[in-house]
């Protein structure tokens, strides 16, 4: 059973790490195109957060599958 814990554990992290990712890197590209950013408001900003996150949960469950 502590196997199945172990293992269960590794692919829960594995997935945040994905998840963590990809909310990184979206960070990171509205600071980079900060300009733009401005222009769309702090709404529209968050809400690139909100439905983006719904694409970053299915493609690391994709990941984590093959993993």
């Amino acid at each position: 059973m502590k196997g199945f814990k172990n293992k269960l554990l590794f692919f829960l992290s594995y997935f945040l790490l994905w998840i963590g990712y990809f909310v990184f890197s979206r960070t990171i590209f509205l600071l980079f195109y900060y300009d733009k950013t401005l222009e769309l408001g702090i709404e529209t900003t968050l809400k690139t957060f909100l439905y983006g996150l719904r694409l970053d949960l299915s493609f690391a469950s994709y990941l984590s599958v093959i993993m």
